[in-house]
């Protein structure tokens, strides 16, 4: 198990399991692939008096998503599992129900590496169906922050329309 022991901060960050054909090789082929026909990404806070717009230019969003993806090389399933397994996912068993379910020690401390047995087994299952789905597909990992004015990154719909996962680091 993960244990923090710096400074932690209000900031969160996500990581994005996506699933692509080939890597799109130019800005255009982003745009299209992530947003089709329409111009503008939706802010997903746009009643925050942070002085964001309501909506951000789409060919902007794509430039950042393309020029993130570049340097990237195609990850593996046990990569995505290991990523998978320190965050929490769809599906998850990281529950209130799970958490109580889990049986206490002597030291009336609970069980945690079973817990993290238990995710590790749900992350192996959701990469299982999820590349079963999406078969001679490659996987790349993209992380947005909600930091640096950029939480619609994170927040937003930013892959709606591209095969992923969403795997939260709180």
């Amino acid at each position: 198990m993960k244990i923090r022991t710096g400074f932690v901060s209000n900031s969160s960050s996500s990581n994005f399991i996506i699933a692509l054909s080939r890597k799109p090789k130019t800005v255009e082929e982003m745009k299209e692939l992530l947003f089709r026909d329409d111009d503008v990404f939706p802010n997903p806070y746009p009643y925050e008096k942070d002085g964001s717009d309501d909506t951000f230019p789409a060919m902007e969003i794509a430039e950042r998503v393309f020029n993130d993806l570049q340097p990237l090389s195609p990850v593996t399933r046990e990569e995505a599992i290991e990523d998978m397994q320190y965050g929490y996912f769809s599906g998850t068993v990281f529950s209130m129900d799970a958490i109580e379910s889990l049986s206490r020690g002597p030291d009336g401390q609970r069980d945690w590496d079973k817990m993290e047995e238990l995710t590790v087994q749900e992350a192996k299952r959701t990469i299982d169906t999820f590349l079963n789905r999406h078969r001679n597909k490659q996987l790349y990992i993209l992380t947005y922050a909600d930091d640096n004015g950029e939480s619609h990154l994170e927040h937003g719909d930013l892959f709606a329309i591209v095969p992923h996962i969403k795997v939260s680091h709180h």
